[in-house]
């Protein structure tokens, strides 16, 4: 019996990777956007989500066009802003500076970054363009935000770009991609996976450590998480069978979930 015990041990020891890395995902939040696919500047495919964590609030909106709709969502995914509502400006990534405490996000091409003029309900009203041009690797990378390192990232063919508040990059990092086959590759981790399998507009920060760094791989319908310094695999996540995975846009991560948008649906499907 014994040595049964230490047969296991060591086989267990010696497995390239550990199978308990990889977790299941579960729906458990919705944000529904507003208008139809009838009707005139609906938009299609979804932009990015952040959360207020001061102001309980969801912001959601729409990537494509200024006049496509933005929404602001409470805690439990009731939207709390008109029908009408609109991005205001061509908008990619969004997220929540707590230390200007201002919602800002970044625009299509040389839209730059900006920031919302809320009103006293906390919902847009206007736009301040905070830095001009293109300040991003590609013209529709969709920006996310480490408010630890005031970082703002992209991904841009398997790395990680990461720019100052200033909006000048100093740094990129390369993503080990593969998530847990890359442990099994003894030479270029990176080259395990090939970039055409993963969603090539967005990175998402968790602030999760060891696993700050996430991108979604969509020809194994899963989420992995990478370290934010040396850019090694850490986890991946399976999604449900009917989970939306794109390979443009529609993927955030706010508020510890993490976001898919429905096309069909028009909603925002939440997984944690």
């Amino acid at each position: 019996m014994k040595h049964i015990v230490i047969t296991v041990i060591a086989m267990f020891l010696l497995c390239p990777f550990n199978y308990a890395q990889t977790i299941s995902l579960n729906k458990v939040l919705e944000l529904k956007m507003p208008k139809n696919t009838g009707d005139d500047f609906c938009g299609t495919r979804g932009a990015s989500v952040c959360w207020n964590p001061v102001t309980k609030k969801y912001y959601a909106g729409f990537a494509g066009n200024k006049g496509f709709p933005l929404a602001v969502f409470d805690v439990t995914g009731n939207r709390v802003s008109d029908e009408g509502l609109t991005t205001l400006t061509d908008l990619r990534g969004l997220w929540y500076d707590p230390q200007s405490k201002k919602i800002s996000g970044n625009g299509y091409d040389q839209n730059g970054w900006f920031s919302y003029i809320l009103d006293m309900n906390f919902i847009p009203q206007d736009f301040v363009v905070d830095h001009e041009g293109m300040n991003q690797p590609d013209a529709n990378s969709v920006a996310t935000y480490n408010p630890k390192r005031k970082e703002v990232l992209f991904l841009n063919n398997g790395q990680v770009s990461f720019y100052k508040p200033d909006a000048t990059s100093d740094r990129s990092l390369k993503l080990q991609l593969g998530g847990s086959k890359s442990e099994t590759n003894t030479g270029d981790q990176g080259a395990i996976a090939s970039t055409s399998d993963y969603n090539n507009t967005t990175v998402i920060y968790t602030g999760i450590a060891g696993s700050e760094l996430g991108v979604l791989n969509v020809a194994e319908r899963q989420i992995e998480l990478y370290n934010y310094t040396t850019g090694s695999w850490s986890k991946s996540f399976s999604l449900p069978d009917d989970a939306p995975v794109e390979g443009l846009f529609n993927f955030a991560y706010a508020n510890g979930i993490y976001w898919l948008f429905d096309i069909v649906g028009r909603r925002w499907l939440g997984y944690n």
